[in-house]
């Protein structure tokens, strides 16, 4: 074309380009009929992608625009226009969308902006772009969430900005409907498919291109629903290459539809098009599903010259992960190693990890070793596949060996290495080496990933002290840590704060969860975990909208699930809702042993043992099984309830059911009795469970010395300590807390001072000895406890003496806010305020950490000051004492230092 010619066009086409500017649907303009400009955009249309890319370095960003508008339809539906017209919104800044578009319009929000707007919930946009709001706007908003970092933070802004302008009622354009539906592929298949659905109802024929693109993502994203959708809208399309029916094979297989997969083979054939090595490859899977031999047969034959070595590897992966170890390692005979030595390691690395897999890591090094012995190279991988088997086993020592055979191959282990290394550890219960393991990969600086955090939440449920769980649960603390962003994580972190009963934790990993769940795939196990954590936490609003939400996703909960959630309400003591709950889905839900024990517990909370014990009849006339659960659960609300009569009934019905009672199940009965002040029946239940050779626990004996106590019967409680001791049942700190405050009632302070710094001397020994079972623990507890008898046989300087002592005492995490309260007004009491004084100044410290069980009682304050005004040191030491319980938010109140309380 001249320099003439394409003047004139310019010229044309920048006349013609404001008329141009409508939007799809209900424009707020009549767009021009294509006839008006037919010409002129013909020709642009003409000269397609490398017109636009002229048009876009010269700045002519209305021709461009309107080229892609009016050029030829077929141009405009392929997914290069579908690029230079992203370009022309992009690079236009607004001004491709015609004179409508101002540059008030043109300002959109950056992504760090939309995800920040997405998790706070804005209601609209900010007030400086408030208005701002059109259609094309939206357009470049949309492109600017894909700018994130992952999936979730992606659809999260993304579903943000679609749910502002449905609010605004902003009309949104089909392409931008379709690089939503783009997005929520990745992750989110209720808006997916309500954006397909949208999409399909404007008669709109989606681009191939996206249609492909959508469908790898739901594949990788397991929304196989909207995949489906897509699929059923290319069924009929006759104009597919062949990357769109590689997408189709990988949904219909996901799907297990490998009926329909088969049926792409004949419509590639009609269509022209040459499956390649991937394509055979996913053909022959699924024709060997269905048992078509013939088509097998003809797709191997086909595949041969065209990628047979992927199609033979892909067969040793498939065969490896259903268990066929056999077929897995006959398939990779059938390579030709020598022919296909680019991928030699390739196929030893693959069929050793299903060995792996598998578990037969014998079978695994015989392959390994004969690698050294053909001289196939190893590498990174080959080395981390054996750990990780030698992992998965236990076999912590051939893993070390391993580590070293890598090390000494010039190969450094890598974070991968370590997990593996951090696995077997802990699947052998040796924490000592795990959290070596953990300290050498911070040391690395690698950080931890998802699976890494998995294996330590796991392994939190199994730690033997209070302090190890801590010390595992506080890698949810650490900064980069996101129990939410995997769902392996999610259901670990989950089962962890709940079985440790960490309920901050807990309720910070389900605020986390609520905020994002939309890019989350639910499972069962994971709706179930929910559930009950809910019912640790007491929320049972959210309990119910997680059962709302895990309906909508599978119709009907599963039995587990169903027990959850009525555990969820028994522990929120709505024994009446749940059980309607039950009744609601027991006619379609196998309602087992689980949902029936929840139920009994939920009566049992109320110390209702009459609807208890109805509950527990119709479980035996629908033949459901009981188990030794059910029947502590039924003892459970007769003991609550009082009927202690009804014990011995109970047990023989249990007898001829072949449960035998377990240790909780006698334990509750010796509560029961010691509640009532039998503690002779008590002790003979203990005899029983002896007889039927189950050790009473410490926390069996520490309820009957406790009730003896109670009862002053002292000399039962003695022999129960020597029996105790002679049995090698280590002491808690519960037990520790009531022989003291038996010695203190009995008047013998000496002996009670005697058992404390005996448990002090045990912890010591403790650790001289390795460790070999759990120490006895002096706590803050037992210290207040020790304070208190002190003071209450009038020795407060013996009393100040233990106090300053604590800071000696090993693993004390004390003195807590009852030991400051005692030593306090001990020390009031017999006149020695400045030293009060001074103590309660060093309590300001404990108060720094926050107000709960460790704050000093105002009370005792007021005591304090009192003291002090009448000891005339109310300026010299009150007022600066006032001043500083101020300074760190303690609730003074100012009576405490006027003169109306002299």
């Amino acid at each position: 074309m001249s320099c003439l010619g394409m003047a004139l066009v310019l010229v044309l086409a920048q006349a013609a380009a404001p008329t141009a500017a409508c939007t799809e649907g209900n424009a707020t303009q009549q767009a021009p009929a294509p006839s008006e400009a037919s010409g002129t955009f013909a020709v642009l249309a003409y000269f397609s992608e490398g017109f636009l890319g002229m048009m876009l370095e010269l700045g002519c960003f209305c021709v461009a625009f309107a080229s892609l508008r009016y050029g030829f339809p077929k141009f405009r539906r392929s997914a290069s226009a579908a690029k230079a017209a992203t370009d022309v919104a992009v690079r236009s800044k607004g001004s491709a969308f015609g004179h409508d578009a101002s540059p008030k319009t043109a300002r959109v929000l950056t992504a760090a902006d939309l995800l920040r707007c997405a998790r706070e919930g804005a209601p609209c946009l900010p007030v400086e772009l408030e208005g701002s709001l059109t259609s094309e706007a939206l357009a470049q908003m949309v492109v600017e969430c894909e700018r994130l970092g992952s999936h979730s933070e992606i659809i999260e802004a993304a579903a943000w900005l679609h749910r502002l302008s449905m609010d605004r009622r902003v009309h949104i354009f089909s392409s931008t409907f379709e690089r939503l539906l783009a997005i929520y592929a990745l992750g989110d298949e209720a808006r997916g498919r309500d954006c397909l659905h949208r999409l399909l109802s404007r008669r709109r024929v989606l681009n191939a291109g996206i249609c492909k693109l959508v469908m790898v993502r739901c594949v990788a994203s397991k929304c196989l629903g909207l995949a489906l959708g897509v699929a059923a809208h290319l069924s009929q399309r006759q104009d597919l290459g062949l990357p769109v029916f590689k997408a189709l094979l990988s949904v219909y297989a996901a799907a297990g539809m490998h009926n329909e997969a088969c049926g792409i083979y004949n419509r590639m054939l009609e269509a022209g098009v040459e499956p390649d090595a991937g394509a055979y490859g996913k053909l022959m899977r699924c024709a060997q599903a269905v048992g078509n031999e013939l088509l097998s047969q003809e797709l191997a034959i086909k595949s041969e010259g065209c990628g047979c070595i992927k199609t033979i590897l892909k067969a040793i992966r498939s065969a490896g992960k259903e268990g066929q170890l056999e077929k897995a390692i006959e398939a990779f005979r059938q390579v030709d190693l020598g022919r296909a030595l680019g991928v030699s390691t390739l196929a030893y690395n693959i069929v050793i990890d299903a060995c792996c897999a598998n578990k037969d890591v014998v079978r695994a090094l015989e392959l390994f070793e004969e690698m050294g012995q053909k001289g196939v190279k190893k590498n990174h991988i080959t080395f981390n596949t054996m750990i990780k088997g030698y992992g998965a086993v236990g076999q912590a020592g051939q893993l070390h060996a391993m580590m070293g055979d890598m090390k000494r191959s010039g190969f450094e282990p890598d974070r991968a290495t370590y997990s593996c290394l951090l696995g077997c550890h802990a699947k052998a219960s040796e924490f000592e080496q795990m959290w070596k393991v953990l300290a050498e990969i911070d040391r690395l600086g690698f950080g931890l990933d998802s699976h890494i955090v998995a294996i330590v939440m796991r392994s939190s449920r199994h730690l033997p002290t209070t302090q190890e769980v801590e010390k595992a649960l506080s890698i949810l603390d650490r900064p980069g840590v996101d129990p939410c962003a995997d769902v392996l994580v999610l259901c670990a972190a989950l089962e962890a704060c709940i079985c440790a009963k960490d309920r901050q934790r807990l309720d910070r990993v389900m605020s986390g969860y609520m905020n994002r769940r939309s890019s989350l795939t639910g499972s069962a196990c994971l709706y179930c975990l929910l559930v009950q954590a809910c019912g640790v936490l007491g929320r049972l609003s959210m309990a119910r909208q997680v059962w709302g939400i895990m309906l909508q996703e599978f119709d009907a909960p599963t039995e587990v699930g169903l027990g959850c959630m009525v555990d969820a309400l028994v522990e929120g003591r709505q024994a009446e809702e749940a059980l309607a709950l039950f009744q609601e889905w027991r006619g379609r839900v196998a309602c087992g042993t689980i949902t029936y024990s929840a139920l009994i517990k939920g009566f049992a909370h109320v110390s209702d043992a009459d609807r208890a014990m109805e509950i527990f009849r119709e479980m035996r006339c629908h033949g459901v099984p009981r188990n030794a659960i059910v029947y502590t659960s039924l003892l459970t609300a007769h003991v609550r309830a009082g009927f202690m009569d009804r014990v011995d009934g109970i047990l023989s019905e249990m007898r001829e059911d072949g449960c035998s009672p377990n240790a909780i199940t006698f334990s509750v009965i010796i509560r029961g009795h010691c509640l009532a002040g039998n503690m002779s029946t008590a002790v003979e239940a203990m005899q029983r469970m002896a007889e039927v050779g189950l050790q009473p626990d410490c926390v069996i004996y520490n309820t009957v010395i406790s009730g003896c106590v109670r009862q002053s019967n002292y000399d039962l409680a003695d022999m129960l300590i020597a029996d105790m001791k002679q049995k090698g049942v280590a002491p808690s700190n519960i037990t520790i807390s009531i022989v003291l405050r038996m010695w203190s009632r009995r008047g013998c302070l000496d002996k009670a001072i005697e058992t404390v710094y005996d448990a002090l001397e045990g912890y010591s020994n403790w650790e001289q000895e390795g460790k070999g079972h759990s120490p006895p623990i002096v706590d803050a507890q037992v210290g207040s406890e020790l304070i208190g008898a002190c003071i209450h046989h009038g020795k407060p300087k013996l009393a100040l003496e233990i106090f300053r002592d604590f800071k000696r005492w090993p693993n004390f995490d004390g003195p807590d806010g009852h030991a400051y309260n005692a030593i306090i007004c001990g020390l009031v009491k017999s006149g020695d305020v400045r030293e009060a004084a001074r103590i309660a100044e060093e309590s300001l410290e404990v108060l720094r950490g926050g107000f709960g069980k460790k704050t000093v009682d105002p009370n005792t304050m007021f005591q304090l000051f009192r003291a002090l005004r009448n000891a005339d040191l109310i300026e010299k030491i009150g007022f600066p004492l006032y001043d500083k319980l101020v300074s760190v938010g303690f609730p003074v109140e100012a009576r405490w230092i006027t003169l109306r309380y002299c």
